[in-house]
């Protein structure tokens, strides 16, 4: 699956492309909501690479059921306990997810700046062990630019 948007798809009919990424956008969010153990090792083989290339799609809403996966495939928690999968999120640091994270978080869109402040923090959190999520907040307010 993750070799249709590995491979050059300029040959794929745009609406074809459009209803890929957008049910395989809803799908991954499910399963990563859901953190199924059955799917590990799909997640790490292909997980950060198919989700950083969802964020990138031009559709709104792809990005941003893409941005929140990212978020719940590095972090898994509930109320009693909660962990940074460390393999995903070096896997999402390695294919260049930093840089696409920010981008997204100086949306306009509040949906986009949570998401992906929330998979910042996580990311982080790898190195800290805990980053408050309002500094995290508020070093994207700081370089939010308004053009």
């Amino acid at each position: 699956m993750a070799s249709i948007f590995e491979d050059d798809n300029s040959k794929m009919p745009k609406d074809t492309m459009r209803w890929l990424e957008w049910n395989l956008s809803r799908t991954l969010l499910f399963l990563a909501e859901n953190n199924l153990l059955e799917v590990n090792g799909f997640w790490q083989s292909h997980g950060a690479n198919l989700f950083l290339r969802l964020m990138q799609s031009s559709q709104e809403d792809v990005q941003e059921r893409a941005t929140k996966g990212l978020a719940a495939f590095i972090y898994v928690g509930d109320d009693y306990e909660a962990c940074v999968y460390h393999e995903r999120a070096e896997a999402v640091m390695h294919d260049g997810g930093t840089p696409i994270l920010l981008k997204l978080a100086k949306s306009w869109k509040e949906s986009f700046q949570a998401e992906a402040a929330s998979a910042v923090a996580n990311l982080l959190s790898i190195a800290t062990n805990e980053v408050p999520l309002s500094l995290v907040f508020l070093l994207f307010s700081t370089s939010h630019s308004f053009e």
